[in-house]
């Protein structure tokens, strides 16, 4: 009786342990798609606005970036499925043009739906193309000090994708584009072209880096834009 019950017991942990292993085949590494999450993170950035009827001269600029993601549905195995992305972006940016001191905050406030579809390639190699697309606002303050100031809230949308190579389980790999518009301003017609890495360093945290360059209304007017922060999985 007692080897019958042992051997039930055996059964029943190696079947718990199969579904548990089934359901949680990509938590816990590098991967971006499948999970929820917040992404926290600083942001230096610099710019060069020529082509807008005025040169602006910028020195510097910073802010702050907060993406809340939710996945939305994935199948059993997690091959694919469809994330749901909250980006908050905050920037600041100081300049000059006709030796008048311009200061310019931003506030973005988009959502995206973000379908994936993973590639298994190795056990050390997974490759997982997504389209990204969405639609949102922003907020544009403008402060030309003595000349007074200009403030706009435009619709925003936008669409792209990229490819998240994940490799040993705790690096990933991402390189993506995006197109953005906003209607009323022309350097919010935007081509921006970057990449992402992120180290899984816990079994619920990240640390992340990306890089931007950002083509604004036509080849006068750019932005560089760097980020570093932490994705905490939950």
């Amino acid at each position: 009786m007692k080897k019958l019950l042992l051997t039930a017991s055996l059964i029943a942990a190696a079947m718990l342990a199969q579904a548990d292993k089934a359901t949680t085949k990509y938590e816990g590494d590098a991967s971006q798609f499948g999970k929820n999450y917040v992404t926290t993170s600083a942001q230096i950035l610099s710019a060069s606005m020529g082509g807008t009827g005025r040169s602006v001269s910028t020195e510097l600029g910073v802010g702050a970036f907060i993406e809340l993601s939710f996945n939305l549905y994935k199948d059993e195995a997690d091959t694919y499925g469809v994330n749901l992305a909250l980006p908050l972006a905050y920037s600041w940016m100081a300049g000059h043009t006709s030796g008048v001191r311009v200061d310019i905050h931003q506030f973005q406030f988009p959502a995206y739906l973000r379908p994936y579809y993973r590639f298994k390639v190795s056990e050390d190699l997974t490759i997982t193309p997504f389209l990204n697309a969405g639609v949102g606002g922003l907020y544009t303050y403008t402060d030309l000090h003595m000349y007074g100031d200009d403030n706009r809230l435009d619709f925003v949308w936008g669409v792209g994708g990229g490819v998240e190579f994940m490799f040993f389980k705790n690096f990933a790999f991402t390189p993506k584009y995006e197109y953005t518009r906003a209607e009323s301003s022309p350097t919010t017609d935007q081509n921006i072209v970057g990449a992402e890495f992120a180290w899984k360093f816990t079994k619920n945290m990240a640390l992340f880096a990306e890089y931007q360059h950002i083509f604004m209304g036509n080849s006068s007017n750019y932005m560089d834009n760097g980020r570093l922060g932490v994705r905490f999985e939950f």
